[in-house]
């Protein structure tokens, strides 16, 4: 079936309107005298200029920050908000450019595999519970599968990347100014502000991207400044990953490491950055290598026995699972087949993705979960003999990707902003080097043939 093309929206008509929404956003801020109504007025203006690299970019920036920038008293973060902005200025700036694209076969996974996890709320254990879930679910969608199917050009994409790390190197300093000044987690690092604390697992997890992105920025090249400046971002989302003293966290580094160097072969100019990320080991602190130890002989700080009681959920509704976010509910039931008992009682979360996402929406939902992380990967050329900036980025992003896969194994991450923002950046990636192929060949063609 042929797909009809949307007509673009006239630039002169897109202009009108947004200076329209700008005029109005002003006023209101002159009324009610808002910071927070100037600073949107500000974002529209940078958005205008530049409106992929500020609604993704400022998206990136952000997500490090995630679960402390919370609005009041809300379930609401400013991150969900400039999520919801990404995608809003995506779709204006698509219809008046006529940049959007059809969705690719790991779209569409996706696509089904939300579908079946929304669907899920029909036989849910609580739906109410699924409902609180069912925002974030279809937001994180909206976003990715807006941003994945929008075409972005070579310098866009780069500065997206380069912002990324800037919002990791920005997290990063935050952390161990706050370790430093003893504002941690009971004794690990983490982010804080007013009474709120991230989670250091999942902030961990957050700045695997960010360190993936610095450490092939730094093996690609470049001048001297370009990779002192990564290297020095490079050395600071090290230590704070380090200083959060996540054992999941710890091993996904490793793994996104080990898949850069595979990328990039092993080379004598390797041992600089190598030399940077071990140099932070001498110095951390004993609770550090304490955690290591009991790694073995602690359960897993209580996952052991949850995954266990979790294995029977699973037995116990194998197909289509207990529903969306239903995983704690359907625990207290199960609970008993813990060896031990956690201390923090009936309700859990699984502390892994894989197992959540069956529980909740069955063999179904992870063979669709599964695919779809597939056939994401799959679109991407890993290519370590390519030098182009889309080979290098695609290392860096299989990576970080791999490192989240793993992390994932003892974490429930998919639903995190950082999770997704991965594959939002594998679909762009994707989309760079079929179109630079596109190109070569078409260039190849019309070259003209010598004639004997």
């Amino acid at each position: 079936m042929k797909l009809t093309r949307i007509r673009p929206i006239s630039t002169e008509v897109g202009l009108g309107l947004s200076g329209i929404a700008a005029a109005i956003l002003v006023s209101i801020a002159i009324v009610r005298q808002s910071f927070l109504v100037l600073a949107a007025v500000t974002a529209v203006g940078f958005a205008i200029l530049f409106p992929v690299e500020v609604s993704l970019g400022v998206f990136a920036i952000l997500i490090p920050f995630d679960q402390v920038l919370v609005l009041g008293n809300t379930d609401i973060t400013i991150t969900w908000i400039a999520g919801a902005f990404a995608g809003a200025t995506l779709i204006l700036y698509g219809l008046v450019s006529g940049r959007f694209k059809a969705p690719t076969r790991a779209g569409l996974i996706w696509g089904l595999f939300v579908l079946w996890t929304v669907a899920s709320l029909v036989w849910a254990i609580d739906p109410a519970t699924s409902l609180k879930r069912l925002p974030t679910v279809v937001a994180l969608f909206g976003v990715y599968i807006v941003a994945a199917n929008f075409r972005v050009t070579r310098q866009e994409l780069s500065r997206i990347l380069l912002l990324t790390v800037a919002g990791g190197a920005a997290a990063a300093s935050v952390i161990i100014f706050q370790f430093a000044h003893h504002l941690s987690f009971e004794g690990r690092a983490s982010l804080v502000v007013g009474n709120v604390e991230a989670n250091p697992n999942e902030l961990a997890g957050s700045l695997l991207l960010p360190f993936s992105l610095a450490l092939c920025g730094v093996l690609s090249g470049g001048s001297r400044i370009k990779r002192g400046v990564l290297l020095a971002a490079l050395a600071l989302i090290t230590i704070s990953i380090l200083l959060t003293m996540s054992r999941g966290s710890l091993v996904a580094l490793a793994v996104t490491l080990l898949v850069c160097l595979f990328g990039f072969g092993v080379r004598r100019r390797l041992l600089v950055p190598i030399l940077v990320l071990a140099i932070p080991l001498l110095f951390l602190p004993s609770l550090f290598y304490q955690r290591l130890e009991e790694a073995s002989t602690g359960r897993g700080t209580g996952r052991y026995d949850i995954w266990l009681a979790g294995l029977q959920i699973v037995k116990s509704y194998p197909v289509i699972g207990v529903g969306l976010a239903n995983f704690p509910v359907a625990y207290r039931n199960f609970a008993g087949y813990a060896h031990i008992f956690p201390s923090h009682g009936y309700m859990r979360e699984a502390h892994d993705a894989y197992l959540q996402v069956c529980g909740e929406t069955g063999v179904i939902g992870l063979v669709l979960f599964i695919a779809a992380i597939w056939a994401q990967m799959k679109e991407v050329r890993f290519a370590p003999s390519s030098r182009d900036s889309y080979g290098y980025s695609a290392i860096a992003l299989q990576a970080a990707c791999w490192g989240q896969l793993v992390a994932a194994l003892s974490g429930n991450i998919q639903w995190n902003k950082s999770f997704w923002f991965i594959f939002i950046l594998l679909a762009l990636v994707a989309q760079g080097q079929h179109e630079s192929e596109a190109n070569k060949l078409a260039f190849a063609y019309d070259l003209p043939c010598e004639t004997a």
